[in-house]
């Protein structure tokens, strides 16, 4: 493993036969597409706000605004180099001319957090004048670069192939997965702490108490990747799910593979619980409606855990929270999952009609009558 800072990085080549060159740490690593090199699998490469191209990895394009100055060299930061990288890799895989390659990358510009009491103060007016809020009296903005974005699609507001239901069009989503269908928000910036967008600008309590991740830009305003809330209404109040945190651990010992899977839901009108299960497996990525189906790769169910009833926010939404653990998992050949999937009823029970798939099968969904929410998530892998 290799931690430290990253001073330099630049990708060449297409397709399978692009590689990025990075120095981390003062160590030189190779990151590499599938099929670059024969028997090595991708480099994956992830910012705190998911996963990132090697060309957005290395990346001299600055729209990070303040961004500061680069440590090494003392020159204005461009992109993540100056920032900090983490990076893990078997030392024996390396390139021809005997360079590291690596099997993970972590990057980050910095990781400035600020806590306290705080409220909403500014809507966002695109790339140039995004959500503000104020906390402990320092300006918090949120970043809007796609490389590591405040704004995020909505939690739990998904097929079960995957699929956002705004890459379609409110006009094909199932009905029954909202309360007032077609959901009014597709994307969130400002969450609570069940994982559920809030609207920013009922974020006015006194004493509200929020938080922000990010970069401490040069002007004083810290620019976040992350703000979350402890009041505000909900921007859809459909009964779904929301994955918090994801991991996976795949053990040399039998049958000792294990699964944690975090999060919150807003429950189903008067329920004080509903039945969450957990599946394991890669999402399909080419259907053509979202009325198709979902085939996982290594499918994989790991088990079911309560969503049990935690509060009930300011705008009357019934909030709950879930905890999973699967600590005798035995997981296929491929090892952890690209994405572990969060299924939850609509009901208190899950629909005896919808069956678990299993690998190659079809899980078929209706435009209509679908009466599971769905959230996913790409696991950290230990």
């Amino acid at each position: 493993s290799i931690e430290g800072t990253l001073s330099s990085a630049t990708t060449t080549g297409t397709g399978s036969q692009q590689k990025t060159q990075f120095v981390c740490n003062g160590v030189t690593v190779v990151a590499v597409s599938s099929g670059a090199i024969a028997g090595v699998p991708a480099t994956v490469i992830v910012s705190s706000t998911g996963p990132l191209t090697q060309t957005n990895f290395s990346s001299t394009t600055n729209a990070l605004p303040n961004n500061g100055f680069n440590p090494v060299t003392a020159a204005a930061k461009t992109g993540f180099i100056g920032g900090s990288c983490i990076v893990d890799g078997d030392d024996t895989v390396q390139t021809a001319d005997s360079k590291l390659i690596a099997s993970r990358v972590f990057v980050e510009i910095a990781e400035n957090v600020l806590v306290g009491t705080g409220v909403y103060s500014a809507p966002g007016l695109g790339a140039s004048n995004p959500i503000q809020a104020t906390i402990l009296g320092v300006t918090v903005r949120a970043v809007t670069d796609a490389r590591m974005k405040a704004e995020r699609k909505a939690a739990g507001m998904y097929f079960a192939n995957g699929f956002h239901f705004n890459d379609y069009g409110s006009a094909n989503y199932p009905a029954a997965l909202s309360t007032s269908a077609p959901f009014t928000s597709t994307v969130e910036t400002i969450r609570n702490q069940f994982g559920f967008g809030v609207t920013p600008s009922s974020i006015t309590a006194a004493g509200n108490i929020m938080s922000a991740v990010g970069y401490m830009g040069t002007n004083g305003h810290l620019y976040a990747h992350t703000i979350e809330t402890s009041v505000g209404s909900a921007q859809a109040t459909g009964a779904r799910v929301s994955i918090m945190r994801a991991q996976c651990q795949n053990s040399d010992v039998v049958n000792r593979d294990q699964v944690q899977v975090r999060g919150g839901c807003i429950l189903p009108t008067g329920a004080t619980r509903s039945t969450v299960r957990f599946y394991g497996g890669a999402p399909l990525t080419s259907t053509g409606a979202p009325a198709g189906t979902w085939i996982p790769t290594n499918a994989q169910v790991y088990g079911t855990a309560p969503c049990i009833f935690q509060e009930t926010g300011q705008d009357g939404t019934r909030y709950g929270r879930f905890v999973f653990a699967a600590n005798a998992v035995q997981l296929p050949v491929a090892g952890c999952p690209t994405h572990i999937v969060a299924e939850m009823s609509r009901t208190t029970t899950l629909p005896t009609s919808i069956a678990a798939p299993a690998a190659g099968v079809a899980n078929t969904l209706s435009t209509t009558s679908q009466q599971n929410a769905y959230d996913f998530a790409e696991p950290d892998v230990r």
